[in-house]
């Protein structure tokens, strides 16, 4: 949403959002998923891989939670509407997800 926004302000021209955004995509579309359900609670930000608090590499992870879940729909939703470029790519992320898990 911040890249989003310095680009909607002109901080930043379309080829860097497009740049920044799609290395963001590609580290999420690859990101391996708690259970095969939702994204990890907590990741390391240098390699991708599910940590826990204490960024210690779990090969399980420690959950998921809905309260992250949300938003971040809500901001892919945000981004589809702003850039439709990218709407194919955001939906096969989303797909890999099993969002129903996280509504009960």
């Amino acid at each position: 949403m911040v890249l989003n926004a310095a680009r909607w302000l002109n901080l930043t021209d379309q080829a860097d959002f497009d740049a920044r955004f799609n290395k963001f995509l590609t580290t999420l579309s690859s990101l391996k998923l708690f259970e095969d359900t939702l994204p990890n609670k907590v990741y390391n930000a240098a390699n991708a891989q599910m940590v826990d608090y204490g960024n210690n590499p779990l090969e399980r992870g420690i959950g998921w939670s809905a309260l992250d879940v949300g938003p971040i729909l809500a901001a892919f939703d945000v981004i589809r509407t702003c850039h439709p470029q990218y709407n194919d790519w955001l939906k096969g992320i989303v797909a890999k997800w099993q969002v129903a898990r996280s509504l009960f």
